[in-house]
């Protein structure tokens, strides 16, 4: 069980670090966190993150990277460093893809709750 755990947090940040960065266009990162839920980042630091990056909306990264320590720490995590949760801070296309995969995991986890609970 552990394992999954350790995984589910691994797919979340790779979530966050898609949302962050600066390969994605505003607008999409707002598509994509709309196709996301909350709910679906166990980690209470994730989520409250991830919260932040939905509410900032459709800005550039730069200003997105720039207002997101001050409103994390304003949550209740004071020692939130953004390089550090983002590290490593910049992706190769390579890297995005595999950014865009965990992100199309967690939509097919929201989406796919209801089929899965029939299969099992």
């Amino acid at each position: 069980m552990a394992g999954g755990m350790v995984e589910q947090e691994e797919l979340e940040r790779k979530t966050l670090r898609l949302l962050c960065s600066v390969l994605l266009k505003p607008v999409t990162r707002v598509e994509l966190a709309g196709l996301l839920d909350a709910e679906l980042f166990t980690e209470a630091l994730h989520r409250t993150v991830f919260e932040e990056i939905t509410a900032i909306g459709a800005v550039p990264s730069a200003k997105l990277r720039e207002l997101l320590p001050a409103r994390i720490t304003n949550r209740g995590f004071p020692d939130f460093d953004l390089k550090e949760f983002l590290a490593p801070e910049l992706a190769s296309e390579a890297e995005i893809e595999k950014l865009f995969e965990s992100v199309l995991k967690m939509i097919e986890m929201r989406h796919g709750e209801a089929e899965s609970a029939v299969e099992n």
